[in-house]
């Protein structure tokens, strides 16, 4: 009896190790004549089946609890898991505490702190990282190199150096052993989200692996990065008082980059102490929301990273200047997606229900349009066609945490409904532009953030509706015979000598 116990404790030990073992071979091949990185691996693939196994059963065997709770403790085993193992795993729960509305309550909420956590490299591990990219030491390719970091993400982190002619610049360092760690953490992640999926049939959560497995690779070749950075200054020329820092191209590779060192002050700061700054700050939020439109409307080509620590503020010549940094991360939207999108936006802001039908069909998610411009704004859709509230008013930002609370109960009561749209759009739009849409969502979030805590007077719904109406003008008069092209080129025309006009006016009032 006792012996065959024995064998019962032996086999529950070791059936799981092995299998985790296993597990680990599988995910992280490149690992396994490297001891210390496969105990890394075998420790992250622990952790992650940990919480996955905690939260089924958690799921499954309490069903007199309160969903909320059960999202609360599932949540709770998920973001330990993910801050221990690290790396890719903080921007996996980054990208959760970000989605608003689109995942329930309780994972945003848990999430939402670790998108000001910073993962720090000691500085033995960043010389060490250089020497390995580069083939020189730090002393052969600056002239001065500061230890500690001005800023650290989940990708990697920025030191201040001055170069052996004397410029001062901003080193970007990858964290060590992200690139080889990204297949096997990936795999994991999809693995959880498949189980997850067999196991509870209304799970539909496989985009946002999927959302990991294409733009983390992107994020990780510091290459993209740089064309990102030269092709969006090209984009943004016409607009003096935003700056894209240069890149110093010769002293750049896959996991570093040199770029222009900025003195300036980040918004996160901005916001935090307004009256400690003396900047506009209604321009600040004008900038940035043109800056964006102009991105998204006219070029299809967005930075799809905006965060209060990607943008910086400074006075250069007296003049004030809006600095995007961190250009890993870009969505480009297709020309129809690109068309069908300013189409929604034309209808929401002029309350055209025809167009809003038409651009949510064409965007595959026709017979919910209401609840889909409601998740594009984050507005109820009897508010966004009131006739008696202005512009502004029908889409403002709630004022207060008492209206935001009711908006996230009414997303908690719709959240079946919101994950079926997003899985028609990923039928219709062949998975790659519905993420796209994401990031759109996201975006939208973030510039109503600002606006709103900056206090712009004329907000980016007129900036918005500049644009849109712009590109759905251009579109018809490409579908027109002569003469109506011409009528259409003669009303753009006007259209634009009015925008001219308004951005001369807000010029001079800022």
């Amino acid at each position: 009896m006792i012996k065959s116990f024995g064998y019962l404790v032996c086999g529950a030990v070791m059936i799981p190790s092995i299998t985790l073992a296993g597990s680990t071979v599988y995910l992280y091949p490149e690992f396994r004549t490297n001891p210390t990185q496969f105990w890394l691996a075998f420790q992250r693939v622990y952790r992650v089946v940990k919480a996955g196994t905690n939260m089924a059963l958690a799921y499954l065997t309490q069903p007199d609890q309160p969903m909320d709770d059960k999202h609360y403790y599932g949540a709770l085993q998920l973001r330990s898991a993910f801050q221990q193992n690290k790396g890719l795993y903080i921007k996996f729960g980054q990208i959760l505490g970000s989605l608003d509305i689109i995942i329930p309550e309780p994972y945003r909420a848990t999430f939402e702190v670790m998108c000001t956590q910073n993962i720090e490299t000691p500085f033995e591990d960043i010389e060490r990282q250089i020497h390995l990219s580069t083939g020189k030491n730090i002393e052969d390719l600056f002239q001065s190199f500061i230890k500690k970091p001005i800023s650290s993400a989940s990708i990697a982190q920025v030191h201040q150096a001055f170069l052996k002619d004397g410029r001062e610049v901003a080193v970007k360092i990858q964290h060590p052993w992200l690139k080889e760690q990204i297949d096997g953490d990936v795999k994991l992640i999809s693995l959880f989200t498949d189980v997850a999926e067999f196991i509870f049939k209304g799970f539909k959560y496989k985009w946002l692996a999927e959302e990991l497995q294409v733009n983390l690779p992107k994020e990780l070749d510091f290459h993209g990065e740089i064309n990102n950075a030269k092709r969006i200054k090209e984009i943004l020329k016409p607009f003096p008082d935003i700056y894209i820092p240069k890149v110093y191209e010769e002293y750049c590779n896959d996991r570093v980059i040199v770029m222009e060192f900025i003195h300036g002050t980040p918004l996160s700061d901005i916001l935090r102490e307004k009256e400690k700054h003396d900047f506009n700050y209604p321009k600040i939020a004008h900038t940035i929301s043109t800056a964006f439109a102009h991105q998204i409307f006219k070029h299809g080509f967005v930075h799809s990273d905006p965060h209060k620590g990607n943008i910086m503020v400074r006075k250069l010549n007296g003049k004030q200047q809006v600095v995007l940094l961190d250009h890993g991360l870009y969505t480009n939207l297709n020309e129809k997606t690109k068309l069908s999108y300013s189409l929604l936006w034309q209808g929401i802001l002029e309350m055209n229900l025809d167009y809003i039908k038409q651009a949510t069909t064409d965007l595959g998610a026709a017979q919910n349009y209401k609840l889909f411009a409601s998740m594009v704004t984050s507005k109820r859709f009897s508010d966004l066609m009131n006739t008696s509230m202005n512009m502004s008013d029908r889409l403002k930002r709630p004022k207060d945490q008492d209206e935001i609370a009711i908006l996230i109960q009414k997303a908690a009561k719709k959240h079946k409904q919101i994950t079926i749209i997003l899985n028609q759009i990923d039928r219709q739009l062949y998975n790659v532009q519905s993420r796209k849409l994401l990031m759109l969502f996201k975006i939208n979030d973030f510039l109503k953030n600002i606006e709103f805590r900056l206090g712009n007077p004329i907000d980016s719904c007129q900036i918005t509706y500049n644009y849109v109406s712009m590109v759905n003008y251009e579109d018809k008069i490409k579908k027109q015979n002569f003469l109506r092209r011409m009528m259409y080129k003669f009303r753009l025309m006007l259209h634009k000598v009015k925008f001219e006009i308004l951005s001369i006016v807000m010029s001079i009032i800022m």
